[in-house]
Parts: C-alpha cells; structure tokens; sequence
C-alpha cells in the first residue's frame, strides 16, 4: 500500500497542469477572524467583517492625480498562514524591508491568537527571534512573553513592556523591580496583528488606536459561505519585487508559453473580445476590476492556422462564462471564472506579501466547495514545478525594471502633475502592444506613481542603480525550493522528513532481508521465518521501490528545475502556437 500510495503522488505530481486549477483540497477548518493585538469585539467595531470585492464604493474614473496621495503605511498587510506559524514559538516575518517577530498562542478558550513586536530588542539591537517565547497567565488571560537570547530581557506579547532584565533583578534581590521602573526606553515596540479567514495580517502603520482607524483587512466572501474553504493553501517566497510579482499575476498572455497551459487564454483578450475595465477607490485602496468572455482567443487563432485543427482537445464545459481578474491595491489578486447567473465557477486567491525591495512571499489558494480532501504537500509538488516555470524569467527581467527606477530616483525625475519620483519606470521601459495589456499598463501606471510612498523603497532601490551590469543570479538561487517553500511550510517538512525515514527503513529491511538469505543459505542459522527466493526477490524490489520514490519526492522539495527540464517543457509550446515559418 505504501508503494502503491508514492506511485500514485508521484503520477498526481507530474500531472500539474490540471492539479493547479481543479481537484486539490486540503483539510483547512473555516477561518474565524481572531485577535489579539486587536481584540475580537473591537474588530467588529471597525467593520473587519467587510469583504473584499463585495465592499460599498462609488465608482470614478481614475486619474493620474488620483495615485498621489494613496497610503501605503496604513494598510494590513499578509504575512503568513496562520497554520504556518508554529505555536508558541518566535517567527520572523519582513514588511517593506522592516523585520518583525510574531507568534502564534492557544487562549483558554483553545482558539488561535497572535502576537507581533518589531524584532529588534532595545539592550542591543539583537533579534528577538532568534530567542524564545514563554507562556504566562496575566490577569487571567494567556499572554505570552517574548525573551531575547542574548541577555534574556523579556517583553509583554502584547504591549511590549519589557518586563523582565534578569541583570537587574539579581543587583536588587528577591524583592524584585517592577517592570515600569525600568524606564520607557527599555520597551520593545508592539506592532498590531490579526487573524482572518486563516491568513495572518500585520498593521505597520502605528499602534492599536490606529489600527483601529483604518478598514480591516479585505475578505473572501465565499470563505464567510457554509462549505467553502482554501483548497490546497500554498507558500512561496521569492528573490523578486513584489510589484513584478503582482504584474506576473496579472498578465494571463504568458501562460500559454511560460507554463504551456491552455487555460489562461481564457483570461486573454483579443480586438472581437477585449477587457472591460472598471476602476474604484474605496477607504482601503485602489481597485482594478477586468472582465473578458472566457473563450480561446490566441488557441483559436492558432487552430485556424492548422492543417489538423482537430489535433488539440477542446474544454469539455461549454457553458458561458466571464473571466475576471480583480486587483485589490496593494496585496489582494483574484482571478475567477463567473457563470451567467453571477455565481463563481472557478476561483484563485492571491495574497502578495511585500517583504522588500526586490523580495516578496505569495500566498495562495484555490477556494472552492469541494468535498474531497487529500494532503496539502501533494497539490505542493504541482505548483512548485508550475512557479518555476517563469520565476527566473522574472529574476532576468528584475534589474532592468528596478534599475530604470533607481535612475529615475537619481535624477529626480517629476511631473508638472505628479511628485512621483519614478513616473517612467515601467511605462518607458516596457512596449506594450497585447490586447490584454491594457491590464499591465493600468497597473504599471499605478506603480509607476505611487512607489515613492511605500516606506523604505527610497533607501533601498539605490542598491539597483546598476544591476543591468550585474549577472542575474542561476538557477539555482532563484528556484530553490527549500530556501523559498520548504523551510517555511511544516507540510512539507514532514513530507521530506518522512521521506528521509522512508529511505532509512528501506535500507535497513534490504540489509536484514538480505542478511537473512546469506545466513539461510551458508546455513549458519535457522531462520524460523519461511523464506525462498521469490519472496527474497520480492521483498528486497518493494523496498528498494520505496526508497527510489521517497527519493524522488524529497528532490521536489529541493531545486529541480535545471535547463534540461525548462527545455522539455519549452518543446510543448508548439502544441499550443504552431511554430513560426
């Protein structure tokens, strides 16, 4: 069964295509919004349970006037899964090149609650992270305590009071300090945190006073629906900007070669099927909305041209449906496929963390009703493969778009109309001429305006003043998937430390087995178990089977995807566009 069950993950594995967009579930119970820093009833107070593409807005045109102003700062942010974040332990997340160390705890009620600081400890500037987290009841409630491991100063969870300096302690004897005469400078900095839908979000822009001025964090209606749920949640991050990230996302063309699926023509436009654009500001951003009847449009073009059209199976559904790709500035993508009634058929949910300049974490899932359940790390497997198909592509394209910013930086470039400091990063450096790029221009316009507002981007560009002179980095940094994925997400870790087991007991079966037979036949001992060749044989193949795809699977976790498999996926583009005379 064994055998059988690694067979079947491996088959599934390399059968992306279909896995990414259909039949992936993973067991995830629906997401209740709970809080520590921002507490349940105060949370409901402040609207939290406002949805994200269901929110009340008065629909204007935009403008380029209209980007000037718009608020990085006082926005939530996500930063994790809260399954993710081990219990009672210290996680370090980074927000716009800012760290910060979070933690997830039981209450008494048994539910989730988190915590943040900035992860920095006042003594020395060391990171509470690498410390550890303690458990304590103050008033009757369980607020944990965030210790520094350099010099053991201990901080509240929830205020960041430092509460403890053992150096001091020990001068003054059993009667002890409280923690206000250490003095105001010995405080670590709190920093709002949520958790919603099962996503964690982080405020940077103050305290809780503020927290509580700005809208919650967007929502997925159908998550607050019976029956809905994530369908295999994933986590990645990545050594590109997140706004490139966003972009990628957001630009269903390259599908069809950079991932030879067929599925994002649905998503294309063509001149008899363009995008219908609808742009609106609400409290908590800016939204752009694209819709487009989700028929072939390249592929159909390229049937035509086809001496066998036929050659190419069609979709089986043939009911009529819209394709729509929402942007919720400036972390929240959805793309869906909406029936003629208005209900979803099909849904993705992408949640961008911007981690830095030049860095970024996706979180994402598909969210579905789907009834059918198996484990999270299978559906893994398809979507690494499927993300490293046009993640170095991005890393090859990143030095050109973040340089052509820096110089625009350092040359102060403005506008009669605009203070933005880069109004041409993108627009004078990309051509566009794809009907579906109407969607890339709107939001490389926004980008182009807005990213001198987004905190610490300044300082940090000036590093790419001359990257086009620098080699992008190989393969094999840009696709790690230990360092991006597997590291950061504990299904996967168990798959490869039960893997590595695997391996360990095959090995040692083979030897006994093995042993056995010797001993057998040299007539050494007498082996009470019946044994003959066959079942030697066996015994020994089904092991040695197990141990070569437990070995298989641990190696997905791991980079594995050098050129020799980009050019076996490259040859499939002809399946899709017939090559050029």
């Amino acid at each position: 069964m064994l055998i059988l069950y690694l067979y079947l993950t491996l088959f599934l594995a390399s059968n992306s295509a279909w896995i990414v967009h259909s039949f992936l579930v993973t067991k995830s119970k629906l997401p209740v919004p709970l809080s520590t820093t921002v507490a349940n009833s105060d949370a409901r107070r402040s609207g939290i349970s406002k949805l994200l593409f269901s929110t009340a807005i008065v629909e204007q045109p935009s403008n380029p006037s209209s980007f000037e102003n718009f608020d990085y700062v006082n926005k939530w942010y996500p930063v994790s899964f809260s399954f993710d974040i081990p219990l009672n332990k210290p996680t370090q997340v980074t927000l716009f090149d800012v760290d910060y160390v979070i933690t997830r705890v039981k209450n008494n009620q048994g539910e989730d609650e988190m915590y943040a600081l900035l992860d920095r400890c006042p003594h020395k500037s060391a990171s509470l992270s690498e410390g550890r987290v303690i458990e304590s009841q103050t008033e009757g409630c369980s607020i944990p305590k965030f210790q520094c491991a350099y010099h053991g100063w201990s901080f509240d969870g929830k205020n960041g009071t430092c509460v403890e300096i053992p150096q001091v302690l020990s001068s003054v004897g059993f009667s002890g300090v409280a923690h206000r005469s250490y003095g105001t400078l010995t405080n670590g900095v709190s920093v709002p945190i949520l958790i919603q839908q099962d996503i964690v979000w982080l405020f940077p822009g103050g305290n809780l006073e503020k927290a509580l001025l700005v809208p919650p964090p967007p929502r997925v209606p159908e998550l607050d629906e019976p029956g809905f749920k994530m369908i295999n949640p994933f986590v990645r991050d990545f050594p590109i900007d997140w706004t490139l990230l966003i972009e990628n996302i957001m630009d269903p063309d390259h599908g069809v070669f950079a991932h030879q699926n067929a599925g994002f023509d649905l998503y294309t436009a063509s001149k008899g099927n363009p995008y219908n654009l609808t742009e609106s500001f609400c409290d908590n951003g800016w939204i752009l909305r694209g819709h487009v009847s989700a028929v072939e449009k390249v592929l159909k073009y390229d049937k035509s041209r086809r001496k066998n059209p036929s050659s190419r199976k069609e979709s089986a559904n043939k009911e009529t449906l819209t394709g729509t790709i929402t942007f919720h500035a400036p972390t929240n993508i959805r793309t869906a496929r909406i029936r003629s009634d208005g209900s979803v058929f099909s849904q993705i949910q992408f949640w961008i963390l911007p981690i830095g300049t030049g860095k970024s974490r996706l979180l994402t899932s598909l969210i579905s009703d789907l009834k059918l359940s198996i484990p999270r790390w299978i559906g893994t497997l398809a979507i690494l493969k499927f993300l490293d198909q046009d993640t170095h592509l991005l890393a090859t394209q990143q030095k050109y778009v973040l340089e052509n910013e820096a110089q625009n930086l350092s040359k102060k470039v403005t506008r009669d109309h605009s203070n933005s400091i880069n109004p041409g990063a993108r627009r004078n450096l990309f051509v566009y001429r794809s009907p579906t790029d109407i969607l890339q221009q709107r939001v490389s316009s926004f980008f182009d305006q807005t990213l001198h507002l987004v905190p610490n981007r300044e300082k940090s560009i000036k590093r790419y003043l001359h990257a086009s002179n620098e080699a992008t980095p190989p393969r094999k940094v840009t696709l790690d998937r230990y360092e991006q994925h597997t590291k950061i997400c504990p299904d996967s870790l168990k798959c490869v430390s039960n893997c590595k087991r695997i391996k360990i007991l095959s090995k040692v079966m083979i030897s006994f087995v093995s042993l056995l037979n010797i001993l057998k036949v040299a007539s050494i001992a007498k082996i009470p178990i019946k044994m003959n060749s066959l079942v030697t044989r066996t015994t020994i193949v089904l092991f040695a089977l197990a141990h070569m795809i437990a070995q298989k699977v641990e190696r997905q976790f791991v980079f594995n995807y050098p050129e020799k498999k980009r050019d076996r996926d490259l040859r499939k583009i002809s399946d899709l566009w017939m090559n050029p005379n």
